[in-house]
């Protein structure tokens, strides 16, 4: 709620300005800043604030810092994805009409899995689960402890289906730029076949600490269908 009235004093004063005329950014920055001044309870270790107040300075150092620190939080991303990023062999064996498949690893954790799910006709329903084994920080090495094929109903099916129509699936946004160093990684790709009445569609999405998302309880229920619990997994 404080942001928002932080924001609403903020479009106030620039909009009526009290006769003053705003000719450069540096001049919106002093006011939008007196404005936060004189609030009681302004937040002022929240990083977008930092980072605009370290812009209205000059600072550069910070501002490199914090850009440093988001290049490699993106380099470690790209490390976990291609680390624990597993394909099915037989994802590209048969033809799906639709397929999803969930790759999951948690901080602190040995364990990651890969869960995929997909339709390849009306009849028939494939659901697979590799569990996988990753050693410590730095040799981050993988074995494969499980890598089976369960059996799975329409009526289950039909419950992912839902929830992932709930989440609108081909409508996010591929990354929503929140990233971390510790927390999960969970790595969503989805493909559907093209028909006479859908131009089909292929997407790959990335969410770091997934858990209290939509998208993280979809894997939630994929877990359950796989009866699958790991303890050091954050769910």
């Amino acid at each position: 709620m404080l942001k928002y009235g932080q924001l609403f004093l903020f479009i106030i004063l620039c909009s009526c300005n009290n006769g003053f005329e705003y000719k450069n950014e540096h001049q919106i920055l002093t006011k939008y800043f007196q404005a936060l001044d004189s609030l009681p309870n302004n937040d002022t270790l929240n990083l977008n604030f930092k980072l605009l107040k370290a812009y209205y300075l000059s600072d550069t150092l910070l501002l490199k810092k914090e850009c440093q620190n988001h290049l490699a939080i993106l380099r470690r991303r790209k490390e976990i994805i291609k680390r624990n990023n597993f394909e099915f062999t037989h994802i590209n064996r048969y033809d799906y009409d639709v397929f999803f498949e969930f790759n999951y690893n948690a901080a602190f954790c040995d364990k990651a899995a890969s869960i995929f799910i997909g339709s390849l006709n009306e009849d028939s329903l494939t659901f697979g689960v590799r569990l996988t084994g990753v050693d410590h920080y730095p040799s981050m090495k993988t074995t494969i402890i499980k890598d089976t094929i369960i059996p799975i109903d329409f009526k289950k099916w039909e419950e992912f289906m839902n929830a992932m129509g709930y989440v609108d699936f081909w409508g996010l946004n591929e990354d929503n730029g929140i990233n971390g160093f510790d927390g999960s990684s969970l790595t969503v790709t989805g493909y559907a076949k093209p028909s006479n009445y859908n131009k089909g569609n292929y997407k790959v999405i990335y969410r770091w600490a997934a858990e209290r998302t939509a998208m993280g309880d979809v894997f939630r229920k994929l877990l359950d269908f796989a009866n699958l619990n790991i303890e050091c997994f954050h769910f």
